[in-house]
Formats: structure tokens, C-alpha cells, sequence
């Protein structure tokens, strides 16, 4: 079990899996590990899972891609459960952007907002842009926007703040990001990539952004009583 994760009583327990070499003491080398969580999920969700079972929306996993597949299979056989892999859209990248640009240090000792665009394949000699924003500037521009204090974003808020975001490139390159797709984003709090690949800065924002993470792998393969 992994303390620290369990944010209501409803949340399952947190799973810390550990593969290591077989040397002996301060020889043995970690080279995987992963952590099954559920951070808040609803109550709507859980009523959904058999009593016998317990649900993790999520596996966060740091290995090779060769010992996670295998890990996968092993879970998959031994516990007759099912794990795929968690994608993101230039959507889901665009709230996410959004609803943590207002996550900063107060130190100021920022990451800069980044935001990594994938050029259509049409277009020739450039396959990938990116584009560098200060982190001050858009907590700025995100609390214009968004009703302080409160954790609730509608997706107008979002939309607003993407087209102020493209407004403002537009003006700068005269290219409008519209025709792009947004691949990676990467605030002060945390770096997310189309593919999945997350990073979290920012240890006071975890359980924040494993909310979320969580409530997109929910939506993303809802539970089916019928399987």
C-alpha cells in the first residue's frame, strides 16, 4: 500500500508495485515502478463496481516500455482485470493548460507554459512548433478570466482563454494555431503529453491534478455492468 493518496474514505487504497534487478543490497536497481490510485472518484462511479472488486482508474507507471508491457500482462492474468492506455486530446491538453496556469510558486521560481503544437502533415520541413509563455502572464490572464477561489471551470472559461492564447500568438507570428494540434503542455505544476506521459512539479498540486487525471481516465473507459 502507498499512503498519502487516499483522499476520502471511498478511494481505494493506493498500489505501489516495484520491480528491481536481482543484485543483493545496495546493488539491486529499481527498474519499474507503478502506483494503482483512485483520487476521488464519484460515488456515482463506485456504485457502479462489485463489492468484491476494487477499482483503480488509474496506473502511473516509470519503466521501459518492454518491462511496462510485460508488467501489463502480468496484471492483466493475474488479477483478471484490463489496462489501456490513457490518451489525451488537444481538448483535454487545453483545460488542463487553462485550469492549472493559476497553480504557481509563490517563490516565483516558475517553470515557463509551454505549448507544443504537431504541424499538419501537409506542411513541409516542420513537423513540430513551440511556443514559450511566462508563468506569471498567464495566471494573469487566467484570473481575468476565471472567478477567483473557485474549483469550478466551465468550458466557456477555457474557451476563452485558448482563443486569448491564439489572439496573441497570431499577433506576435502571424500564424494562426487553430490548424495546429496542441501535442504537450507544460505549466509550472505539471507537464502532459497527447501520448500520456505526465509530470508532476508541484507536490502540494498532486492530488489536484490526479483528480483530474483520474476523472478523464473514467470518462475515457466507463465501467460496463454488461462485461
Amino acid at each position: 500500500m502507498l499512503p498519502g493518496l487516499q483522499v476520502t474514505t471511498q478511494d481505494a487504497e493506493a498500489i505501489q508495485i516495484t520491480v528491481s534487478s536481482n543484485a543483493q543490497g545496495k546493488n539491486s536497481k529499481i527498474l519499474l515502478q507503478a502506483i494503482l490510485c483512485c483520487v476521488q472518484c464519484p460515488q456515482s462511479v463506485l456504485n457502479k463496481v462489485h463489492k468484491d472488486f476494487t477499482f483503480y482508474p488509474m496506473m502511473l507507471v516509470k519503466g521501459t516500455a518492454g518491462l511496462t508491457e510485460y508488467t501489463i500482462s502480468w496484471l492483466q492474468s493475474e488479477f483478471d482485470c484490463y489496462v489501456s492506455p490513457l490518451t489525451f486530446s488537444a481538448i483535454d491538453l487545453s483545460w488542463m493548460m487553462a485550469m492549472w496556469s493559476g497553480f504557481v510558486r509563490e517563490d516565483g521560481k516558475n517553470k515557463k507554459v509551454e505549448c507544443v503544437y504537431r504541424t499538419p502533415k501537409d506542411v513541409e520541413g516542420l513537423s513540430k512548433i513551440t511556443i514559450n509563455i511566462e508563468s506569471a502572464d498567464c495566471k494573469r490572464l487566467w484570473d481575468c478570466i476565471h472567478k477567483s477561489g473557485s474549483d469550478e471551470f466551465s468550458l466557456h472559461e477555457v474557451e476563452i482563454f485558448v482563443d486569448a492564447l491564439s489572439q496573441h500568438f497570431f499577433a506576435h507570428f502571424q500564424m494562426s494555431f487553430k490548424v495546429f494540434c496542441l501535442e504537450r503542455v507544460c505549466v509550472a505544476s505539471a507537464m502532459v503529453g497527447s501520448n500520456g506521459k505526465l509530470k508532476i512539479f508541484m507536490q502540494e498540486r498532486l492530488v489536484h491534478i490526479l483528480r483530474h487525471i483520474c476523472e478523464l481516465a473514467i470518462e475515457k473507459n466507463p465501467i460496463d455492468m454488461n462485461k
